[in-house]
Order: C-alpha cells, then structure tokens, then sequence
C-alpha cells in the first residue's frame, strides 16, 4: 500500500449538513460553494438525506460522454512508455458497455491501473468562518495512477493541475468531474 499521484473522474461527492452550518454558516451557501467549485449542476444531480448534502455523477454522461473523452485524454496521458497501449485496451473494453452501471461495474473491477473505481480519495476541505474547515468526501474512477509518493502539503498544486485539464478537455462534460489527488 501506498499513496499515489491519481486523476480521476469524481462520481461522487458529499458533505454533512452540520458541519456546513457550522463552517459555512448554512447548508444553501455550502451547496452554492460544491457547485459553483467542485460538482456543477449540469454534470452532476443532488440529493439530500437528513444528515449529508450528495453529489452523484449524472448517468447520461458515462453512457454518453465517457469513451470520446477517454480517447482524448488517454491520447494525451498515456502516449509514451510501456503505457501506450493500455488507453486502447480499455476503450475496447468499454465498447461493449451502454449503461452507466456497467461503466461502474468494470473500474470496481480493477483490472486497468488507469481505469478503476477509488474509495480513498483524498478529500477536500473548504475554508469557513474562525478557520474552521468544511470536509467533502470524494469517490471517483482512476483515469491516471503514478507511483508511490510522500506529498503531505500540495498548497494547491492538485487544485492547479485539475484546473489545467479542465481546461484542456472543456468540449467535453465531463471535463468539469476531473479532480487530482492523492490516493492510498
């Protein structure tokens, strides 16, 4: 086991109810803050239990969206070294998957480093009122997976890198679901 250096898409997101109150002074402003950040509406659908705000992958864009914007960015990620090929590997598994449930079932698979589903997902942690600080918990599928490393303090750097590849793959929705982060 180790930590390693992951870009992912981000499937789900969530944060609790209390601690948004206390932190960011309301649920409705923490909920401002997740979509205009980190889940925009548009990619992905909210849902709210009497403890936790929710944040769930829309299913229309891994059937839809997924395997044009795999091509592009394993074009990009994976086009050097003993990986060249793998991209390719992957995007033929996924040819004959329709349904988001099965897109979820193949990365809880975990028979691709650059295609599986993650539970240790650093989170994020937003910064309210008194220094206090609002955790989201984020799950997601690996896209890129690199090496063990002992990053502790990143001051932004995965925040920097993400807003990179949103950039770079902003034709694509599912751009805005790319998180950097360290898993392990």
């Amino acid at each position: 086991m180790g930590r390693y250096l992951v870009i992912g898409i981000a499937t789900q997101l969530a944060f609790k109810k209390k601690e948004a109150e206390t932190v960011l002074e309301s649920v409705e402003k923490a909920k401002k803050h997740v979509t205009e950040n980190y889940a925009p509406l548009e990619v992905y659908d909210m849902t709210e239990n009497e403890d936790y705000v929710s944040f769930k992958l829309k299913d229309k864009l891994l059937e839809t969206d997924l395997k044009d914007f795999l091509k592009d960015f394993y074009s990009d990620r994976l086009s050097f070294g003993s990986q060249t090929n793998e991209g390719e590997r992957i995007l033929e598994a996924l040819e004959d998957i329709h349904t988001a449930e099965e897109v979820l079932s193949m990365a809880d698979e975990k028979s691709w480093p650059h295609f599986q589903s993650d539970p240790y997902w650093d989170s994020i942690y937003v910064e309210g009122k008194w220094r206090k600080e609002m955790q989201i918990y984020v799950e997601g599928i690996d896209l890129s997976v690199d090496g063990k490393i002992l990053i502790e303090c990143t001051n932004g750097l995965f925040e920097y890198f993400a807003s990179l590849l949103r950039e770079k793959y902003k034709n694509h929705s599912l751009s805005k679901t790319l998180h950097v982060t360290i898993s392990g």
